[in-house]
């Protein structure tokens, strides 16, 4: 795609200087669609549910209602559970 017209107004170090510029974007988003097709699925498949989760702090498994949510954690509950959590 010839877009030398846009910058002939420039010097000639500074158009050369766009022009790579420019040449390395269109590279960049070509190796991203190369990489990630738009039709490929972008969210990994959801976990199966667990019903139950061991607490470190007291040893014992409880129940997933027993800890409470946390949105960073990779099972979406807390590390320990609620009655060891309000022991602290």
């Amino acid at each position: 795609m010839p877009v030398e017209h846009l910058f002939r107004d420039l010097p000639e170090e500074d158009r050369e200087a766009a022009l790579n510029l420019l040449r390395l974007q269109l590279a960049r988003r070509r190796r991203r669609a190369a990489v990630r097709p738009d039709d490929a699925p972008q969210t990994p498949p959801p976990l199966t549910e667990r019903t139950e989760k061991r607490c470190p702090r007291c040893d014992t498994v409880k129940p997933v209602t027993a800890f409470g949510v946390s949105r960073t954690r990779p099972d979406g509950r807390q590390g320990f559970c609620r009655l060891c959590r309000r022991r602290v």
